[in-house]
């Protein structure tokens, strides 16, 4: 009997866990177990203000780096009052079927995460202000968005979504997922993407006040009119976009490399 429910319990914590944090102006780390050791699953972060690293390594569990930034602030009192540091933080991690979800509800106060998970692990990852996003050695479906800060992709296989609004994207691939679409597209900074020599795909490319560079062979394609008609009072229009079109080994899925100001670098490895 004894043994049955302890076998219950541990089950219960494979499966959901969930912890609140508060810090010092120091580092917490916090582990969480994986219900399913050495199979793939999937990081969700989600994160207001800060930074998130994530580093895929032999762990067998999800272990978290926490740490906050805290600015000098003035000393003020209030009614004779002293008002006392305020640098804690809330952070929960919850885990189901190898599924580990990160989030802060912090809106004024600035983050940093450090997540070590298996290598192969997908990622989903969300930021706003105060910080960039950095991912090394995963191989696995990486979901990234930012608005305010570069993101930077180091040695990583598998295939990626990108987005920024102010920021540069630096992504170095060592192997492509065959036959799966990719887009790397930021409003103000560069997008500097090296892909392996072999690899087969066709890219459809935009840069508004920027050059466009590639060591890539590729065979360039005309871009096709574009038609349109309002049938509310018969007016015909037809349009040329400014994309360019082109084809990498042949063609194959789609890469999209977009931006507004800044340069777009696609290299070989």
């Amino acid at each position: 009997m004894k043994s049955t429910i302890k076998k219950s319990t541990l089950l219960l914590v494979g499966l959901f866990i969930s912890c609140w944090l508060t810090a010092q102006n120091n580092n917490q780390e916090l582990v969480v177990p994986l219900s399913k050791p050495g199979e793939s699953g999937t990081l969700d972060v989600n994160v207001m203000s800060g930074s998130v690293k994530v580093i895929g390594t032999t762990t067998k569990d999800v272990a978290i780096t926490i740490s906050s930034d805290q600015k000098k602030v003035e000393e003020k009192t209030k009614d004779g009052l002293k008002r006392l540091p305020n640098h804690s933080f809330d952070l929960e991690a919850s885990e189901e079927n190898n599924y580990v979800e990160v989030n802060t509800s912090m809106l004024n106060r600035k983050v940093n995460l450090e997540i070590k998970v298996p290598q192969n692990f997908n990622l989903k990852i969300s930021t706003v202000n105060d910080g960039n996003i950095s991912v090394e050695n995963i191989n696995g479906e990486m979901e990234i968005e930012h608005v305010n800060g570069g993101i930077t992709l180091t040695d990583v296989s598998g295939s990626a979504v990108v987005n920024t609004t102010n920021g540069n994207i630096k992504a170095t691939f060592n192997k492509i997922k065959e036959n799966t679409p990719m887009s790397f597209t930021t409003f103000n900074g560069n997008v500097d993407v090296t892909l392996p020599s072999t690899l087969k795909a066709s890219v459809k490319i935009k840069s508004d006040m920027g050059e466009i560079f590639t060591d890539f062979d590729m065979t360039m394609k005309k871009s096709t009119p574009k038609e349109e008609k309002r049938t509310d009072n018969g007016v015909y229009k037809v349009s040329l976009e400014d994309w360019i079109y082109g084809d990498i080994n042949g063609g194959g899925p789609e890469m999209t490399f977009k931006n507004f100001q800044g340069d777009i670098i696609i290299r070989s490895k």
